[in-house]
């Protein structure tokens, strides 16, 4: 027979294998009791997890959107002259990892009956719109970052450990760009008054201008309620409560302006999309020092300046990733959602193969996403990268898997085809662009 911990590590593994009920029903509940720690990396239901009743520890991480689309770009590179290779193979892999671990909305009844759970690690789950953390009165680490679709939070005041050492909380919302409810934040303000200890809480920066006008008034230099972060590719910035008050006041301020004769949301963002085409300028120089920096703490310290939305507000100049994130926290400040959409930028010429990382935006109006890029337009008299859809934007950019979707009717053949991997019948690449952008690429 095996012993415990063989058995707790068998259980493990079998539980990665998509039906956890089928499986669990395979131990006995005696066993199951033991179960005090599950990290799940492929599921399809979460059903049968309730009766993991001492369950503490859980960890169903989501996929990463925009690194399969590079990981995938390097295979076709390095073996794009093989007669063997099947790329057609290779994206259904990438695509195949890419929807994997996502939880469904009706696994949230599975996942409530868990009261005894500390640690709740369930990020980067694109369907999830809503959760009552109050069904985990223990917790005291909770990750939903980049769950893009996550709109309100219900019940955070309900957490025991608001009431005993606050310092000890972690609470990470960043890249949730949707997000527009904390049931329970202001009872968090109030108790840290009278707790001094600093708790980890990561909230989005789109998520400031929603607070409470009164609490935004008592900030000062001294507080320290939250961590405001943006979510670029390598690094996570953190923004203290008052520099995020002074990046507010100067944004809103423009944003105020560019806006005050617009009726509807496209005429807002438009407005703004000019805006900041006209002033804000490629960093060039900081992206060299980045590249050139000997450390990789010099080469940190150069990626937190040069990608940083409120770092290019602030000085009017940026890389892709600040200009593209300083367009979307704009857009929030007139109640559009814009997001970031991860890329490689094509050539002028397909065939040469020189593709360089890049972040653009998406917004979704009436149900219709729609793609731009500011970085391209700098300075243009006409706007080239202006309100895209997805094929037109797909001549000029490769886009991250995380940006296709089969259920919307586009066949892995049609993926491969309009990024430039299958030819039409005419014998040419649909990936072939008229223009340069090789020149303003990169992270």
């Amino acid at each position: 027979m095996l012993e415990k911990k063989e058995n707790i590590k068998l259980f493990n593994a079998i539980c990665q294998n998509y039906n956890i009920n089928q499986n669990i029903n395979s131990f006995s509940d005696d066993f199951l009791s033991q179960i005090t720690s599950l990290k799940i990396e492929d599921i399809d239901t979460l059903k049968g997890i309730e009766k993991l009743k001492n369950l503490n520890y859980l960890e169903i991480e989501g996929k990463e959107d925009s690194t399969n689309i590079f990981e995938y770009k390097e295979i076709y590179r390095r073996n794009r002259d093989k007669n063997d290779f099947d790329m057609e193979k290779v994206f259904v892999y990438y695509y195949g990892e890419y929807t994997k671990n996502q939880i469904k909305e009706k696994d949230l009844t599975y996942l409530y009956a868990l009261k005894k759970l500390h640690y709740l690690n369930i990020s980067r789950q694109r369907e999830l719109k809503e959760i009552d953390l109050g069904a985990f009165p223990n917790l005291e680490y909770i990750s939903l970052a980049e769950c893009l679709h996550l709109k309100e939070i219900h019940n955070f005041d309900k957490l025991k450990i608001l009431d005993t050492d606050i310092s000890n909380l972690c609470l990470d919302l960043v890249g949730c760009y949707r997000l527009k409810k904390i049931e329970g934040i202001e009872e968090y303000i109030s108790k840290k008054k009278k707790n001094k200890g600093k708790p980890n809480i990561y909230l989005p920066t789109i998520y400031f201008h929603k607070l409470n006008k009164n609490f935004i008034k008592t900030i000062n230099k001294d507080s320290d309620y939250f961590n405001w972060s943006e979510l670029c590719p390598g690094y996570r910035s953190n923004i203290s409560d008052y520099n995020m008050l002074v990046a507010y006041d100067i944004a809103k301020d423009i944003v105020d302006y560019v806006t005050r004769n617009d009726v509807d949301k496209m005429d807002r963002v438009s407005s703004i999309y000019k805006w900041i085409c006209n002033h804000i300028t490629y960093d060039y120089d900081g992206l060299k020092l980045n590249e050139s920096a000997p450390l990789h703490d010099a080469r940190e310290k150069y990626n937190k300046v040069i990608r940083s939305s409120f770092t290019t507000l602030y000085y009017k100049k940026g890389v892709c990733v600040g200009i593209s994130g300083l367009f979307n926290y704009l857009c929030s400040l007139v109640d559009v959602v814009a997001l970031p959409a991860y890329c490689s930028t094509k050539q002028i010429d397909f065939r040469r193969k020189t593709l360089t990382n890049h972040q653009i935006s998406k917004i979704y109006l009436n149900k219709v996403a729609y793609y731009f890029d500011p970085t391209f337009d700098l300075d243009a008299i006409e706007f080239d990268f202006f309100g895209k859809n997805k094929a037109e934007i797909s001549n000029t950019h490769f886009l991250a898997m995380g940006e296709y979707n089969e259920k919307n009717g586009r066949s892995i053949q049609n993926i491969l085809r309009v990024n430039g991997y299958i030819q039409n019948k005419k014998g040419h690449n649909r990936g072939e662009t008229r223009r340069s952008m090789g020149s303003r690429g990169g992270r």
